[in-house]
């Protein structure tokens, strides 16, 4: 079901619950905000809502998942930028350390991408954040991380050649870069896991890959979210543009245990509120 179909029960009833008159509108202009609209609720991609915020001074708005807003007294807003690509980079890399003997660890990325620059730093200092200087006591000694990409168009056997790269090199496990492997990524999720590789991403992994799939750095549903900040609302705690909370989901137990998973929790929970830059000079705690 839609997110749309998925919510209008539910705010229905919260609505009936509060003695307020219910709507959907397809489309709303500010003038008609301010004149007919006390609260609304704005789903993605809703085009034109900093306008309407703007415009409808009085009107409480709740908006998730919607990009670019600007902080306004009648606004909440969660999630206006979805993800940040550097703060999973870094946690992949913190997580890759966390749990792969001696750090051999990579990243398989996209040439093409807008943090392509940014990526291998983020995830290496993440790793740094982990393990310092992340010495390996047994051969052979490369340094790690490895970081390998291709552009989105390349083919099939392209990507299993970075796999065989890594492979080679001993390299355990690989954060992959959203878009890593175009349209046939459930493939090449395959073949790592038949060369014996950890993945670490950011989506739903293939049921037959579950035994080599780490963990995903994936968005809440944003029902859930549209739901708790639903008294908030009501009660007028407006004026803010709160982050999305990220969620590590789809982990393999056997190596990020619940202690490993805590610290890695703990390090996500620093990255969104600020107190860690994942492009800064690192120092491990």
């Amino acid at each position: 079901a839609t997110l749309a179909a998925a919510l209008e029960p539910q705010f229905a009833q919260l609505a009936r619950d509060a003695g307020f008159r219910f709507q959907i509108r397809q489309t709303l202009s500010g003038e008609e905000a301010a004149n007919d609209v006390d609260y609304l609720i704005a789903l993605p991609p809703a085009p034109g809502l900093d306008q309407i915020v703007a415009t409808a001074r009085e009107t409480r708005v709740l908006a998730v998942g919607i990009p670019n807003l600007v902080q306004a007294p009648n606004l909440l807003a969660i999630g206006s930028e979805l993800s940040s690509p550097v703060n999973n980079a870094f946690l992949a890399g913190y997580i890759a350390a966390l749990t792969t003997p001696e750090y051999r660890v990579g990243i398989i990325g996209l040439q093409d991408s807008a943090t392509a620059a940014t990526t291998p730093l983020a995830f290496e200092n993440g790793m740094r954040f982990f393990c310092g200087l992340c010495r390996y006591g047994v051969p052979p000694f490369y340094e790690y991380p490895f970081y390998v990409s291709l552009p989105a168009t390349a083919s099939p056997g392209e990507w299993r050649a970075l796999v065989d790269f890594m492979r080679d090199r001993v390299v355990r496990t690989i954060y992959l870069e959203p878009g890593v492997g175009g349209a046939e990524a459930a493939d090449l999720y395959r073949y790592m896991a038949e060369q014996g590789l950890y993945i670490i991403s950011e989506i739903k992994p293939p049921e037959d890959v579950l035994d080599w799939w780490l963990v995903s750095m994936r968005q809440p549903d944003l029902e859930g979210i549209f739901l708790q900040y639903w008294p908030q609302l009501l009660e007028g705690e407006l004026g803010l543009i709160l982050p999305l909370p990220g969620q590590l989901t789809d982990i393999n137990a056997s190596l990020l245990t619940p202690g490993k998973q805590r610290l890695a929790e703990e390090v996500f929970a620093d990255l969104q509120a600020g107190l860690i830059d994942p492009l800064g000079v690192i120092e491990s705690p």
